[in-house]
């Protein structure tokens, strides 16, 4: 079996994992500078939504579900090219070696505001084996900063999912549901893996 493990991570963190030392307010304006992208990354406007796919929008609201091998190195990279105002190199993944372990993050853009100015995006991940049986894996606050549109944020909840030797061949879906509490709108996201 594997051990899935769904780990909120505070705004206000992020900041001092990359060497930054700042406390209130000022780790959460460096969180939303930190993980928000003014670079060119965009999905097209009039992409289809193609069930299965790891890329969606609902009008302004866009998700996309992805899978890394190493998550630490991928806030990483995303909070260099924040900073650099460039687009982010991220390294992504479909395939896990057995007995090993991938990550789930949640790039999101378009959230809508409550009163106070801040989004509530939250998420649920699944996971979905060949025989169609599905199983919930944990949820988290996904994003509670003010939106960062047109830009993309990397979402402040993750999930680490371990396999095991006896999973080898094995064709799973990753799934994501993200939800923006305010605009009472949901994307279902998946993303395939296969455990080698």
């Amino acid at each position: 079996m594997h051990t899935p493990t769904t780990r909120p991570k505070e705004e206000a963190r992020s900041p001092l994992r990359l060497g930054a030392l700042a406390l209130g307010l000022a780790a959460a304006a460096l969180f939303v500078a930190a993980t928000t992208v003014r670079g060119p990354l965009a999905a097209p406007a009039d992409a289809p939504a193609v069930p299965g796919d790891s890329l969606r929008a609902n009008a302004a609201f866009t998700a996309h579900l992805l899978l890394t091998p190493d998550e630490p190195a991928l806030r990483r990279a995303w909070a260099a090219a924040a900073a650099a105002g460039t687009q982010p190199d991220l390294q992504a993944t479909d395939r896990v070696a057995a007995g090993a372990g991938v990550g789930a993050v949640v790039i999101l853009s378009g959230c809508a505001p409550d009163a106070a100015g801040r989004c509530n995006v939250a998420v649920e991940f699944a996971l979905l084996a060949a025989d169609g049986s599905r199983q919930a894996l944990g949820s988290g606050s996904l994003w509670t900063q003010p939106p960062a549109t047109p830009n993309f944020s990397l979402g402040s909840a993750a999930l680490t999912l371990r396999t095991t030797p006896a999973q080898r061949g094995a064709q799973l879906r990753v799934l994501a549901r993200v939800t923006d509490r305010v605009a009472h709108r949901t994307l279902e996201l998946s993303a395939p893996l296969r455990v080698e």
